[in-house]
């Protein structure tokens, strides 16, 4: 039905391709809501994975079937699930997700490293990072610091590409600096926030390195930003300064490096017999 439904032009192909989910998401729903049949389950999903890989689906409705996905789900059909909705999500032209969505897949647990399994056969990117805006988000409106270590992992375990993980290093740094006392009155989402973004800043992988760049990309005010936190960020966040070296000593130290001892001691000026030792008890004249 849905190849035959992409014949014609555009717009009116769009249009029968929804009208034909639109016709199968009540019998798909009936069949995700049994929670025990989770072969039923997984039948549901690879529908769900063809209709959207077909194109042409809105936002709305890849929304509504990525929804359905995660409702009344169970630990047997996690993994199923999950591909469906990195496939949903690839459709999608918004990427952070719903906070309904954000709701069932926090109950999820080791989310991150299951996103990390299926990323080695599936593009994860966009559903990672719609999951990383949308806790960003809800720590920013909320004050629920309990999700930082995952946003954390999210981005150090390579999960996103880089212009992904600037974006998300941004929606933290605006965070850290529109976050107040009315949202988080005991400051603790602060401090975690404070650490989350030194704990980025300090890996020596790419993550740090994007964090650090973003940092210098958008002007950070250390000072503002310590402030806006109530926590130190400034003693790990600059690294040292180095100390200068002059280039030529630096070359003179370097003559002999990796010259092994048998080339080192040729290098000795030898003895001739001729020259006096300041060690000889002859007397001078």
């Amino acid at each position: 039905m849905l190849d035959k439904a992409r014949s014609g032009r555009q717009a009116v192909q769009a249009e029968k391709q929804e009208e034909i989910v639109l016709r199968l998401l009540p019998t798909l729903n009936e069949g995700l809501a049994m929670r025990k049949a989770s072969e039923l389950r997984v039948g549901c999903y690879m529908l769900l994975t063809v209709m959207a890989s077909k194109g042409g689906l809105n936002d709305k409705l890849l929304t509504a079937m990525m929804e359905a996905v995660v409702m009344g789900w169970t630990a047997d059909t996690y993994v199923p699930g999950l591909i469906c909705l990195t496939i949903l999500a690839q459709q999608k032209r918004a990427t952070q997700v719903t906070k309904r969505l954000i709701k069932q897949l926090l109950k999820v647990s080791d989310l991150s490293n299951l996103l990390l399994e299926i990323a080695k056969q599936h593009r994860i990117a966009k559903l990672a990072n719609g999951i990383a805006l949308a806790l960003t988000d809800r720590l920013g409106t909320t004050g629920d610091a309990s999700t930082l270590p995952l946003i954390e992992q999210l981005l150090q375990n390579g999960l996103l590409d880089d212009a992904q993980m600037r974006t998300s290093i941004k929606a933290l740094i605006l965070i850290a600096y529109t976050m107040d006392e009315e949202i988080d009155a005991a400051g603790v989402a602060r401090r975690d926030l404070a650490q989350t973004l030194t704990t980025l800043a300090e890996s020596a992988g790419k993550d740090g390195l994007i964090t650090r760049k973003t940092f210098e990309e958008e002007s950070v005010d250390i000072d503002v930003l310590e402030m806006r936190l109530q926590a130190s960020v400034r003693p790990r966040m600059i690294a040292p300064p180095t100390e200068d070296v002059d280039m030529d000593e630096a070359e003179e130290d370097n003559t002999y490096a990796g010259a092994d001892f048998a080339t080192l001691m040729s290098e000795v000026p030898k003895h001739n017999g001729e020259e006096v030792s300041f060690l000889s008890h002859t007397p001078s004249t």
